[in-house]
């Protein structure tokens, strides 16, 4: 594990985990004063952090910014990689090419599989025009519409 120069007041440490999608486990280490014996006491937070184009891996040093709440414990964003634990160069900004869209796969639709389920189902002759078996065609949560007569539970 490479060693954390302190950058006090910044958000910056190392990457622990990025077992989920787009989130990564960043561990910030921070000294704490005790009020009573004034020692400066090592201390360390974890914070959630989206990685939108999962450039991090574990081992990471990555720089984070602050922003509206995502999730229930992820209201961070990785802003950039300061180093990389392979010792290759960091990627200093996400260049634009990364934020294009992906190529549109032979469904017609490049979103993802619930988005062709509630729009596309027409589009896509498999599913048929009624989408995944409701009387109305589309997703729309589990207790909106009736299923059809066929697949009550």
């Amino acid at each position: 594990m490479t060693r954390i120069e302190y950058q006090l007041g910044k958000l910056v440490g190392h990457v622990v985990s990025n077992k989920m999608q787009k989130t990564v486990v960043v561990q910030i280490p921070y000294f704490w004063r005790h009020p009573k014996y004034a020692t400066f006491v090592r201390r360390r937070t974890k914070l959630f952090a989206h990685d939108e184009f999962e450039k991090c891996s574990i081992g990471d040093v990555v720089r984070l910014k602050q922003s509206r709440p995502l999730s229930k414990n992820k209201s961070h964003m990785v802003e950039s990689i300061v180093r990389k634990e392979d010792g290759s160069a960091p990627q200093r900004r996400f260049q634009m090419r990364d934020l294009q869209p992906p190529s549109v796969p032979a469904t017609g639709c490049s979103r993802k599989a619930r988005h062709c389920i509630m729009t596309c189902a027409p589009e896509v002759p498999s599913l048929g025009a009624a989408g995944v078996g409701y009387a109305t065609g589309g997703w729309a949560g589990r207790r909106s519409r009736k299923p059809a007569a066929g697949l009550r539970r």
